[in-house]
């Protein structure tokens, strides 16, 4: 599904140990429309709800609802840590530079 770089893997592991009670997982999730723009979710969770899916990854369980498992299938999951920039980086493959074709005015993609 997914793919952490070992910099996310340790940056993941580090929250869940800061925490006083074990998270149940990492919710990964995306949300938004490819002309609307793609946004990632990425947060440690207390209980999954009854329509997740929680799998296995690299020693992480993830927690993913059932619209994300296939937008993430093959998504790099990297951590930055460059002076002013700070965060997670998706590099999703399956996400075109350019729009699909809907012939709704206006719309534009990014991701």
């Amino acid at each position: 599904m997914l793919h952490f770089s070992d910099q996310a893997l340790q940056t993941i592991r580090d929250a869940m140990q800061s925490r006083q009670t074990a998270p149940a997982g990492l919710r990964v999730g995306v949300v938004g429309s490819p002309c609307s723009g793609i946004k990632y979710v990425i947060r440690l969770e207390d209980t999954p709800d009854s329509e997740d899916e929680v799998v296995s990854c690299q020693g992480l369980s993830l927690i993913v609802d059932r619209d994300s498992v296939i937008r993430l299938q093959g998504v790099k999951v990297d951590f930055i840590s460059d002076g002013e920039r700070r965060g997670f980086t998706f590099d999703n493959p399956n996400v075109s530079s350019s729009c699909s074709g809907c012939n709704k005015a206006g719309a534009t993609q990014s991701g």
